[in-house]
């Protein structure tokens, strides 16, 4: 398996237009097809043996990435939980008096649900990636940790986007309105790999006595330091 850096103008790589989604479909990630692509030994960052654990460069990407992921659907969760209450404060009722609808004992409940979640999944992103600034080593709670933050993120932000439509109501469907995108954006949390099944089964695998057969601990690979502000030998230094 070779991990290297292939610009998009190098001869014989095209993009095929797949990207037909419910969801995310501004991030318009269509296939990529190489053929006969020519890599130069600078751009190569790694080469392994197709199933082993990779290391340095490669594999130091996978502590960055899940807490990113879970921050980049937490922000899908904190703006249409943002949408939702500055469209109930515009909005009045007459079973109110004409009050806005905020003042309403159940939007308010909506509202405190939303926000109880977002706080807890935000927490635990600032405390993760806090640690991992600072080069803790959290030994064979790593990879639980990471796969808890990025799962725990993705429900957290799906169950506040439905949270703040329940506030918005029917009018949240309409395909016009940021508030019907969010919602299908916010879906694919728990696909985007690591899937949520992924997440629940490697975080399980060490307390129970069972490793998961892709991350499975390897002596000397398992935790690896972290990169702190170090270039991979293999990257010419314009990249």
């Amino acid at each position: 398996m070779v991990h290297g850096f292939v610009a998009r103008d190098s001869e014989g790589v095209r993009t095929v237009p797949t990207w037909d989604t419910l969801g995310l479909r501004a991030t318009a990630s269509h296939d990529t097809h190489l053929d006969d692509v020519f890599v130069p030994h600078e751009r190569v960052v790694g080469i392994f043996d197709v199933g082993a654990v990779p290391d340095g460069f490669v594999f130091a990407i996978l502590p960055w990435v899940l807490p990113m992921l879970g921050n980049v659907y937490l922000g899908v969760g904190r703006r249409a939980v943002d949408l939702a209450l500055d469209t109930a404060r515009r909005r009045t009722t007459r079973s109110t008096g004409d009050a806005p609808v905020a003042s309403k004992p159940f939007v308010q409940y909506l509202a405190a649900e939303a926000e109880l979640v977002l706080e807890g999944a935000t927490a635990q992103l600032d405390e993760l990636t806090a640690g991992l600034t600072a080069g803790v080593d959290y030994g064979e709670r790593t990879l639980p940790r990471l796969f808890a933050a990025k799962e725990n993120a993705t429900r957290a932000a799906r169950q506040a986007t439905e949270l703040a439509m329940e506030i918005v109501g029917a009018s949240s469907l309409h395909r016009r309105g940021e508030l019907e995108r969010l919602y299908r954006d916010v879906r694919a949390g728990a696909f985007h790999r690591p899937t949520a099944r992924r997440c629940t089964t490697s975080s399980a695998a060490p307390y129970s006595g069972c490793c998961s057969r892709d991350f499975s601990p390897v002596p000397g690979k398992w935790p690896i330091p972290l990169p702190r502000g170090r270039r991979s030998p293999h990257l010419p230094r314009s990249w």
